[in-house]
């Protein structure tokens, strides 16, 4: 390709030979920067107005005694406000309906039970 085309365009390398380029005038190769972060404030700015999840709510409030269950779900600032509702399922320990939290409960207090669990009741240390 003849230097005058190119020339100012792209950047020249002492020692590299141009194999191909083509430059497409309508293309505005300088500003694809300009144009990609234009294009990702407009796409932020439809996605905050097709979804809530840029809301920040304020935290549980500090409770005198814990809440468990639909209580404490119930105690969660806007939550009612969104689409989110608890799990429908039902389940069975040992032959009983159980919460979900009872079940998990049930089964982290056997795993601890295990006797080559032990390694595992203390955090590990964070490496120096």
């Amino acid at each position: 390709m003849p230097m005058k085309r190119w020339k100012g365009y792209i950047k020249d390398y002492n020692g590299a030979t141009m194999m191909e380029s083509r430059i497409d005038k309508h293309i505005d190769y300088l500003g694809t920067r300009r144009l990609a972060a234009q294009q990702r404030q407009h796409i932020l700015q439809k996605t905050l107005t097709l979804s809530n999840a840029h809301v920040v709510r304020r935290g549980l409030p500090p409770a005198a005694e814990p809440q468990a269950g639909d209580a404490l779900l119930r105690a969660i600032p806007g939550l009612a406000e969104t689409p989110w509702r608890p799990s429908a399922c039902t389940f069975e320990l040992h032959g009983a309906p159980q919460s979900l939290e009872a079940c998990l409960h049930a089964v982290f207090r056997a795993l601890g039970a295990e006797s080559n669990a032990k390694p595992f009741e203390q955090p590990v240390a964070k490496a120096g």
